[in-house]
């Protein structure tokens, strides 16, 4: 981990940066030092639609992911390790805990977006 986080600091040591994801073991350095954060709170059948096409596109299409890896559908579907099985999991406890979250990090304003619409009236408003 501590590669990871020495990355990451790299990553975002400069005045102006972007990051996406949201791992536990960066939130304060990324969270800690953002100016906007981004949250696409989309709702769960999207989310899991959106998985199933690109799952399936990937597996159907043998699409490299990294280092040789592909999508299997075994992997998806009977894996503890599924996507699926993860989204399930997560979602609702995101929901309720990502605002407690982010109440930590003062310094950063908060943008939730609900829908693609919606994020892509934002990025229409703040596009050069």
């Amino acid at each position: 981990m501590p590669d990871f986080l020495e990355r990451v600091d790299e990553a975002t040591s400069g005045d102006a940066w972007i990051t996406d994801g949201n791992y536990a073991a960066a939130r304060d350095r990324t969270w800690g030092r953002a100016d906007l954060i981004v949250w696409l709170d989309y709702g769960l059948p999207r989310i899991l639609w959106r998985l199933t096409e690109r799952t399936f596109r990937r597996w159907w299409k043998r699409e490299e992911l990294w280092n040789g890896n592909r999508e299997t559908l075994r992997n998806h579907f009977l894996s503890k390790q599924s996507l699926y099985l993860w989204a399930l999991q997560t979602h609702w406890r995101h929901r309720r805990e990502y605002p407690q979250h982010f109440a930590r990090y003062t310094g950063a304003r908060v943008m939730r977006l609900r829908s693609p619409r919606q994020l892509e009236r934002w990025l229409a408003s703040v596009a050069p």
